[in-house]
């Protein structure tokens, strides 16, 4: 009988280190886990990064009068050319790479035009405030999704900044306040792949995080049961 409760003793002692082991291969999971969200994070952030480089040379022309849903880039090309000269009264000779409508339910449907020179991009932009005397064009950036949400959240502190009587001005994904920023929260289709890739992983990882602590919790479920029953059995006896 002595010979049983030692040998119990020591398979509960066993089975306790083990369930340490696990605990804390657990926790192992869990950073690891914590970890896989910031490179998570981190590789969103490249990829909007990336993202906003394409982007830079880009801006995005509402307004202009769409004729035929089966409007060709070199027609669009036109008549972006017609209105930044007629409309910003600029006569130097534009640059295009590409221009072309976007989807949308507006009509007419924006343009997004890509320059071939960033400096003539700068030019319109700055030259767009010559659009709003009637003339019902207007040029806008063109932001990635992540710089829209953010920018769409701090619309009400911009607005209510004015009111206040601060001069303030939005800048890309943050507002300038009397020049002291205030920044916006980020609160993730240039690399679809790259991002597919990533989810899958994470998504993986979660998985089998998952799977680890049901496992544990059984393990420790288990020992707790067999160091009850040692314990009744060395009460009995």
């Amino acid at each position: 009988m002595e010979h049983n409760i030692q040998s119990i003793a020591e398979t509960t002692t066993i089975l306790k280190t083990k369930v340490q082991n696990l605990t804390v291969e657990n926790q192992k999971l869990k950073e690891e886990k914590a970890n896989d969200k910031k490179t998570l994070e981190q590789l969103k952030h490249k990829i909007d990064d990336l993202e906003s480089r394409q982007k830079r040379n880009n801006l995005i022309f509402h307004g202009i009068q769409q004729t035929d849903s089966r409007e060709t880039w070199e027609e669009c090309e036109k008549k972006i050319k017609k209105a930044i000269a007629e409309k910003l009264e600029m006569s130097e000779e534009i640059k295009i790479d590409r221009a072309h409508r976007l989807f949308s339910r507006s009509s007419p449907r924006p343009i997004v035009v890509c320059f071939t020179e960033f400096k003539q991009r700068v030019s319109v932009l700055r030259a767009r405030g010559k659009l709003l005397s009637g003339t019902g064009v207007s040029v806008q950036e063109d932001y990635t999704p992540r710089v829209r949400a953010i920018r769409k959240e701090l619309a009400p502190h911009i607005t209510r900044l004015r009111n206040e009587g601060k001069k303030a001005k939005m800048v890309y994904d943050h507002i300038n306040v009397d020049e002291v920023a205030e920044a916006g929260a980020a609160t993730p289709a240039v690399i679809i792949v790259v991002t597919v890739v990533v989810v899958v992983v994470v998504v993986v990882v979660v998985v089998v995080t998952v799977v680890v602590v049901v496992v544990v919790v059984v393990v420790v479920v288990v020992v707790v049961v067999v160091v009850v029953i040692v314990e009744v059995v060395v009460v009995a006896v």
